[in-house]
C-alpha cells in the first residue's frame, strides 16, 4: 500500500485515530479483518521521523505480515522473531521493532538503555492475558514491564477482549480511551452441530464433496488430528494442506506462499490446521471453517471465526462437536483450574439451545468471571452416536 492510496477510513478507524492523538493510551475492539492495524500504520507513517515504536506480536506469520506492510509503507522496520539468526535490533532512531513478548523481555534492558522507545502496540491484545497464565508466561510479564518503565503512550487492539479483560488494560495504563466491542460481523453464518467421531468425518467429507469449489479452513485440536484428517479426506481433485506448530518455519513459510499463490489464482483449497494457522492470516476468499474439535475456550473459538468472510461476502462456520469431546478436554484441563472453568463456560455454550451468533456475543458483553463456574452448573446429558 502506497501512502498516496490510503484507503478512505471507517467510522471506527477515524475515531481510533482521533484517540492516539489526543490519549496517551488507547483500546480497540473491532472486527478480525476490519483494518485495527491500518490505524497504527497511518499514525506511525505520519510520525515516521519522531516514533520509536515497539509491536508486540504473538505470532511469527502475523510478525512477518506486519514487517512486510511497513516496508511497503516505506517505513524503517526491524524484525524480531523467527530464528536467532534472522533477528535484527533497532539501530537508528526511528521506526518500528515488530517483536515476540519473549524476545522483548530478554532484551528489555538494552532496548530502553539504548532506543528508548515512545510507542507500544499490542496488536492481538487479548493474548496479554489469555496465554499469560501459563501458555506463554512472557505475555503475563508484560504487564510488570508497562509499570516499571512508566510507558506512556500505547495502542491496544483486538477482535476478542472480555469485559475483565479491558478493566486489566486499565489498570495497567492507569487511564485509557475504550472504542468499540466484541461483534461478529452480519456476513458470518453460525452453525452448531453434534456428531459422534465417525459422524464428524463422514460430514466433513460430505461437505467437500459438495463445496468443491470453495476454500476454506478446518480447525482440529491437535497435529497429529490434523494429519490423520488429510489423510481420510485426501481425493485426487482436493487440494488439502496441512499446517500446524510442529512444521519448521521454513516449512510454515513455504505452505504460506504456496496458500498466496493459489488464493491470487482462485484456486480452491482447504487448510487443516490448529490454531497455528489464525490471527494474521488474511486470506479473503476463504468462505467456510469447519470448527473439527471444540477448543478450550469461548475466547479461542471467537478467534477461529475471525478467518472467514474477509471479504464481506457471506461465510459459513460450523462447529462439529459431542459430549465426549469435553470428557477428553476436561481431563487436560484440569490441572490448570483457570482453563478448566474457560472450558465449563464453553461446554455450557456449546450445549445452549440459544441462538450461536447470538449467545456468543452476549457472552463477550457478560462480565462473567470464569473462575467461578464450576462443574457442577453444567447440565448433564445423555451421550448422542448419530
Amino acid at each position: 500500500m502506497h501512502p498516496r492510496s490510503w484507503p478512505i477510513l471507517k467510522t471506527f478507524q477515524s475515531e481510533a485515530l482521533n484517540s492516539l492523538e489526543s490519549s496517551r493510551h488507547t483500546l480497540l475492539i473491532a472486527p478480525t479483518g476490519a483494518g485495527k492495524s491500518l490505524i497504527f500504520q497511518r499514525f506511525i507513517h505520519d510520525r515516521s521521523s519522531d516514533v520509536r515504536a515497539v509491536l508486540v506480536t504473538p505470532l511469527v506469520a502475523l510478525g512477518r505480515q506486519q514487517v512486510a506492510r511497513f516496508q511497503d509503507l516505506g517505513i524503517r522496520v526491524w524484525c524480531g522473531i523467527g530464528p536467532a539468526k534472522q533477528v535484527a535490533f533497532p539501530d537508528q532512531d526511528s521506526g518500528v521493532w515488530v517483536v515476540s513478548p519473549e524476545r522483548l523481555l530478554k532484551q528489555e534492558e538494552r532496548l530502553f538503555e539504548h532506543w528508548r522507545p515512545n510507542f507500544f502496540i499490542f496488536d492481538e491484545a487479548h493474548c496479554v492475558f489469555d496465554w499469560g497464565d501459563d501458555f506463554r508466561p512472557a505475555f503475563g510479564a508484560i504487564q510488570n514491564l508497562f509499570h516499571r518503565h512508566k510507558i506512556k503512550k500505547s495502542f491496544w487492539c483486538s477482535a476478542t477482549l472480555r469485559p475483565d479483560m479491558v478493566r486489566a488494560i486499565q489498570e495497567v495504563t492507569g487511564s485509557c480511551s475504550v472504542l468499540g466491542k466484541f461483534q461478529i460481523p452480519l456476513n458470518i453464518e453460525l452453525q452448531k452441530i453434534e456428531k459422534s467421531g465417525a459422524g464428524k468425518l463422514e460430514w466433513t467429507d460430505l461437505w467437500l464433496h459438495h463445496h468443491s469449489q470453495t476454500s476454506g479452513i478446518i480447525y482440529v485440536g491437535t497435529r497429529s488430528l490434523a494429519e490423520r484428517l488429510e489423510l481420510y479426506l485426501r481425493r485426487p481433485d482436493r487440494r488439502l494442506w496441512v499446517y500446524h506448530a510442529g512444521m519448521s518455519a521454513e516449512e510454515r513459510s513455504t505452505l504460506e506462499s504456496k496458500i498466496e499463490i493459489a488464493h491470487a489464482c482462485g484456486e480452491s483449497f482447504t487448510v487443516i490446521a490448529t490454531t497455528a494457522f489464525g490471527m494474521g492470516m488474511d486470506y479473503p476468499k476463504l468462505k467456510y471453517a469447519i470448527i473439527f474439535d471444540p477448543p478450550y475456550s469461548i475466547l479461542q473459538l471467537a478467534q477461529g471465526l475471525g478467518r472467514v468472510g474477509r471479504s464481506g461476502e457471506p461465510a459459513q462456520v460450523f462447529l462439529l462437536w459431542n459430549d465426549h469431546d469435553f470428557v477428553r478436554l476436561k481431563r487436560q484441563a484440569r490441572p490448570r483450574p483457570r482453563a478448566f472453568s474457560e472450558l465449563l463456560r464453553l461446554q455450557m455454550w456449546y450445549q445452549s439451545g440459544e441462538s450461536p451468533k447470538e449467545s456468543l456475543e452476549k457472552d463477550f458483553r457478560e462480565d462473567t468471571d470464569s473462575a467461578k463456574i464450576e462443574e457442577s452448573e453444567y447440565p448433564k446429558r445423555s451421550q448422542r452416536t448419530d
